[in-house]
């Protein structure tokens, strides 16, 4: 098992670049919604 320090870093980075790939696709999902057309392979890696 890993130690509950390097877990709790292991989540909060988890958390923030959850966060930073919602920002990058925003506007992705905008076009989704709008023309029915869109790819954002970041998002589907999670």
């Amino acid at each position: 098992m890993l130690p509950f320090t390097a877990f709790s870093q292991f989540n909060s980075y988890s958390v923030t670049v959850r966060t930073e790939l919602v920002e990058v696709c925003r506007s992705c999902f905008d076009k989704l919604s709008m023309n029915g057309g869109c790819n954002c392979p970041k998002l589907k890696m999670l």
